[in-house]
């Protein structure tokens, strides 16, 4: 997860820290969209949810096997969406 957050340009980090609730917010912060707990799925994964802040629609989400892990997940699926064409956040 970190080497694909450092390619993202959201950990700036060289140090190998494991990821808690308090970094995840931190990478989700540096998207600056907001986001929502999703719930756990049937499969025992967590999801969280990217939304748009004008509309409040659902942008994208993210998976994991931890809350933290699925905040990241979501991070850098927002991540792609902020650098396609045409994108006003």
């Amino acid at each position: 997860m970190q080497s694909r957050l450092k390619q993202a340009g959201l950990w700036n980090s060289n140090d190998d820290i494991e990821i808690n609730i308090s970094l995840a917010w931190e990478l989700l912060s540096r998207i600056g969209l907001p986001g929502r707990y999703g719930g756990k799925a049937p499969d025992g994964s967590y999801e969280f949810i990217i939304i748009d802040p004008t509309t409040g629609a659902y942008l994208t989400t993210g998976k994991g096997q931890t809350l933290e892990l699925s905040i990241c997940e979501a991070a850098l699926n927002a991540k792609v969406l902020t650098t396609l064409p045409g994108h006003q956040h």
